[in-house]
Order: C-alpha cells, then sequence, then structure tokens
C-alpha cells in the first residue's frame, strides 16, 4: 500500500494554481490603461492644441472598449470558475493590449511619442504574475511593435511646424524601449519567480511541520488510549483466569476461555507498545515529553536507519574523538574548551520533545544516511550556553558549486547528485524540487537553531546545529 506524501501533493496543488489569474484584475487594469489613454489623447488634441487624428486615434481605444465589454459578459455567463484565467489565456489578453497600443502609437508619432513608454506595463505586468515562457513571448511581441513604430510609424503633428527627429535620436529611443523591455521581462520576473518560490517552499515547510504535529498528536492519543483501557483489559484478563480456572478441563468453554486468555494478554503487549511509543504534544508535563538529548536523537533517527549504515550517537560535553578530529568540523570542543565547562552541568541537557526538532534533525539525519558510505555519527554536545549537534557522514559531500546556498528553496546542483558531489536534498519525488534542506532549516531555526554546513577534509558532509542552551533545555 502507497501512502502519499501531504507535501508534494500540496506542492502539485500549488503548481497547478500558480498559473490562475484573477479576471477582474486583468479588466481592472485594462479599464485603466483606457481611460488614461482616452485622457492622453483628448488633453493632448483639445488642450495643447496638436492637429492629431483624434477619430482614428479613438477609433483603438473603442476597440478596446468593446472587446472588453465583451470579454466580460461572456465570462460572467460561463460562471464563476470562468472569472479566473489560466496562464496562456491572461497571456492573450496582454498581448491584445500590446497591439492596440501599438496602432495608437502608430497614430500618434511611433516612438518619438512621450508616451511610447507605457508599451511597458503589459510586459512588466506579465512578468510579474505569469510564467517566464509566456513573458518571453509578450517580450518579443513589444520588441516587434516597437521596431515597426520606429520604422513605420505617421509623424507626431506638432503645434506650429512639423518636426522631424534624426535617425539617430529615434534610433536611440527604440535601443532604450528594447533595452528597457528586456530588463523588465527579465529582472522582475526573476523577483517574482522568487517570491512565489519562496512561498511555495514556506507552504511545504509548515505543512511538514503540521504532518508531524499530527503524527505527535496520535501518538499522545494512542498512549492516552493505552492507559485508560488498561483499567478494564486487566478486569477482563483476571475474569478470564477465573474462568479457565473453574471450567471443567477439555470442555468446549474452557477451550474458548483459554482463547480469552490468550488474546487478551495479547492487547495487553499492543497496549504497552503504544504508550512506549508516546509522543504527545511538546507542552504537556509528562516526563517522556522531556527527554535527554541523545534520546531525542535516537527518537529522530530510528525512522530512517538502513542496514548498510552505521549510525553511531554520541553525547559528551568534553568528547574528543581523532577520527571525527577535522579543522572543518565544527562543534566537536577542543581541550582549550575544557576549562570552559561547567562540572554541575555535564549531564545531558533535557529537552523538550518538539515535532520541529524531530522532522529537521530527522531530516539532516536521513541525508546523511542516504549518501554515508558506511557510517554516519550523530554527536551533541554542550556547555552551560550552548548546545551543538553535528551530523558527520563519510559520503561524497555537499557539492561546492551550492554549499554557500544550502538551506534556500529550490537549489540544485550541477549534474548528477549522486555522483561526486550532492546538493543536500532528497532524491525522489519530492527530492526534485530542493525543499528538504530548506524545510529542516526553516523548522529548526524556528527553535532558535543556527545551522553551517561544511565540507570534511577528509571526505564526507558536516552539519552543525547550534542552540542557546537556555532556550532550548528543559532544566529541573
Amino acid at each position: 500500500m502507497t501512502v502519499a506524501n501531504p507535501i508534494v501533493g500540496a506542492s502539485d496543488q500549488l503548481e497547478a494554481t500558480r498559473g490562475l489569474v484573477s479576471f477582474r484584475i486583468v479588466t481592472a487594469m485594462r479599464w485603466i490603461a483606457i481611460t488614461g489613454q482616452a485622457a492622453a489623447v483628448l488633453v493632448v488634441y483639445f488642450a495643447m492644441g496638436f492637429q492629431l487624428p483624434v477619430g482614428l486615434a479613438m477609433l483603438p481605444i473603442a476597440l478596446n472598449v468593446a472587446v472588453t465589454l465583451f470579454a466580460w459578459q461572456r465570462r460572467r455567463r460561463q460562471g464563476r470558475d470562468a472569472l479566473w484565467l489560466r496562464d496562456s489565456e491572461a497571456g492573450q489578453y496582454l498581448a491584445w493590449d500590446l497591439i492596440q497600443l501599438g496602432v495608437l502609437l502608430w497614430l500618434t508619432g511611433g516612438v518619438s511619442n512621450p508616451f511610447a513608454i507605457v508599451i511597458l506595463a503589459p510586459v512588466t505586468v506579465s512578468a510579474s504574475i505569469l510564467r517566464r515562457a509566456t513573458t518571453s513571448i509578450l517580450a518579443f511581441l513589444a520588441i516587434a511593435i516597437v521596431t515597426l513604430l520606429a520604422a513605420f510609424a505617421l509623424p507626431l503633428p506638432w503645434s506650429n511646424a512639423q518636426v522631424i527627429f534624426p535617425a539617430t535620436f529615434v534610433g536611440a529611443l527604440w535601443a532604450s524601449l528594447v533595452l528597457s523591455i528586456l530588463f523588465v521581462a527579465l529582472y522582475v520576473s526573476w523577483l517574482a519567480q522568487r517570491a512565489r518560490d519562496m512561498s511555495q517552499a514556506l507552504s511545504a515547510s509548515q505543512l511538514a511541520l503540521v504532518r508531524e504535529q499530527r503524527m505527535s498528536a496520535i501518538g499522545g492519543l494512542a498512549a492516552a488510549a493505552a492507559h485508560e483501557l488498561g483499567s478494564p483489559l486487566s478486569t477482563i484478563a483476571v475474569v478470564a483466569k477465573e474462568l479457565v480456572r473453574d471450567m471443567p478441563a477439555g470442555s468446549p468453554q474452557a477451550e474458548d476461555a483459554a482463547l480469552l486468555v490468550q488474546e487478551t494478554n495479547r492487547c495487553r503487549d499492543i497496549l504497552v507498545a503504544l504508550e512506549q511509543r508516546n509522543s504527545g504534544p511538546p507542552d504537556s508535563d509528562d516526563p517522556y515529553h522531556h527527554l535527554p538529548i541523545s534520546t531525542l536523537l535516537e527518537v529522530a533517527a530510528h525512522p530512517h536507519q538502513q542496514e548498510r549504515v552505521a549510525v553511531s550517537i554520541i553525547a559528551d560535553p568534553i568528547h574528543v574523538d581523532d577520527t571525527y578530529d577535522d579543522e572543518d568540523d565544527e562543534g566537536v570542543n577542543t581541550e582549550a574548551d575544557l576549562a570552559e565547562i561547567d562540572v554541575t552541568r555535564l549531564e545531558q541537557p533535557t529537552i523538550a520533545r518538539r515535532p520541529e526538532l524531530i522532522h529537521g534533525l530527522g531530516n539532516f539525519i536521513q541525508n546523511a544516511i542516504q549518501f554515508a558510505a558506511s557510517e554516519v555519527t550523530v554527536q551533541a554536545t554542550w556547555t552551560p550556553d550552548t548546545i551543538t549537534v553535528l551530523i558527520l557522514d563519510d559520503g561524497p559531500g555537499f557539492d561546492p558549486a551550492i554549499l554557500s546556498r544550502l538551506g534556500e528553496p529550490y537549489v540544485q546542483g550541477s549534474g548528477n547528485r549522486t555522483q561526486a558531489r550532492r546538493t543536500g536534498t532528497r532524491s525522489g519525488r519530492d527530492g526534485g524540487m530542493g525543499l528538504g534542506v530548506f524545510i529542516a532549516r526553516t523548522l529548526l531555526e524556528h527553535t532558535g537553531a543556527t545551522l553551517d554546513f561544511t565540507n570534511r577534509r577528509r571526505g564526507g558532509a558536516s552539519v552543525a546545529v547550534t542552540w542557546n542552551r537556555p532556550t532550548l533545555s528543559v532544566e529541573d
């Protein structure tokens, strides 16, 4: 039986709805453009005295009004769902706006018209809300329109004498518009894409936290049910044993009573196992929710362990292991640190079991196990002021090209991840999105942690997670 991953499912839903654009917004922007165009033509003709072909100039504006009214009525008749535009549909509307604006500028001087800069508006709107492919098409369409306007537009009539602009000046205007279109299409589209990616990644991290909290709640409910069912089950077991003792040996009733005793014992074993898996809410006063840091690391690592990789969990405030004594490995106390350690606090810190900790540390441990050759070491060290968890593996290490960007959403390495270096993301369908490290880092930083990613000099990766001890530990 395959269990669907809610994070992947939610990401698919976000990706499917990302191309939807409100038809109301597109229509509102078009009415603003129509009003501005009409006002500019009328003011220039009547107030400034320019002898424009006002009738011809108002024709594309009137046509745009008719198209807008027709599209609005048709969409309203199609129902509520029709008021949302797909990416391609929104692109078609913006393409029409570019063509209509191009015709209007052709009648009023082309690129020499001071209002020619407004041709950037549809491209800017597309870059901010539509996909890059659609924006690229609109940008090339705008460049083609600007090129035609520079070569074939009607001259702009002036109030006194006809002004002929030099070809160099017209060419400079054309170049400035083309460069502006390209800049807007690329830069604004990149910024909008980054914003959408960050929004989707944050949604995925919230889903991961909700999933972990749900698992904790289910565990707490199971433990509570096991505790409540213990008393009636003990009573049933006592009565069943008395029936076995009082029934004649070999009778069918005696066999049924013996079976009842057997099943009662089985139920008791199940309830004991449920109590041992107690994982209720982290703010509970139950002592099982406050764990030594080594036990917390074991809980985080247990679901991800594999037979081919040996996972060692070390918890020692003054542990120095020559095997992992690398200059690049942070979090290992040296002899100079020993004088700073308060001997009264050498005992392991007690940590509240929080879903963010379990999921975040578990993600990094899973990543280390996946890429390790044979061994993963999870080492916890602490001082009176800090707690550090160091996750070491003997695998290929992180991809140096993206090492400084680990923890950002959708960071992908070059080439095959499973070859010389790894990017820190998990394999599989969700691994391809580059969200694994981002989600883990976001959840751990929510607990007050700081993270550092390095490659070990002797090979392998190192992830150091450090907390301010008073904010994380639960001291007696």
